[in-house]
């Protein structure tokens, strides 16, 4: 069923916008900044950045909202028809982003990526090693 709605979730309050592009697209989407209105029978709205699917521009976008000099995201828009999971897309997301995130300030840290992995309880695991 169609619902057209807005999905903040607490882990992607201080984003950085390269790292969510590489998340979204972990989860089969792409993000396009240059996509500013999305919509479909049943809505539209105006976002930062619209989603693309399989080369296709679907009815879900962020806004990206600056508060206290950090960007919050904000997804927003209707799952009916895109092929994404509404219950779970936004926690992958999350996850995804995060997993991107403890990448760069790993290997900011001068620590080498070895391995990584998602264990039996959908943890994932980054293996990283530095000479000392």
């Amino acid at each position: 069923m169609s619902h057209w709605r807005k999905f903040e979730a607490d882990v992607l309050k201080d984003i950085n916008k390269d790292l969510l592009a590489k998340a979204v697209k972990d989860l089969g989407v792409e993000m396009n900044e240059s996509i500013k209105n999305i919509r479909n029978t049943w809505g539209n709205e105006t976002v930062s950045a619209g989603l693309v699917k399989d080369g296709r521009p679907i009815a879900l976008g962020f806004n990206f909202k600056n508060r206290n000099g950090k960007v919050e995201l904000e997804l927003s828009g209707d799952f009916f028809g895109t092929g994404l999971d509404e219950r779970t897309f936004i926690d992958r997301l999350a996850q995804a982003y995060q997993k991107h995130n403890a990448i760069e300030k790993l290997e900011m840290q001068g620590w080498n990526i070895d391995e990584m992995n998602v264990n039996d309880k959908g943890e994932i695991v980054i293996e990283a090693y530095q000479w000392a």
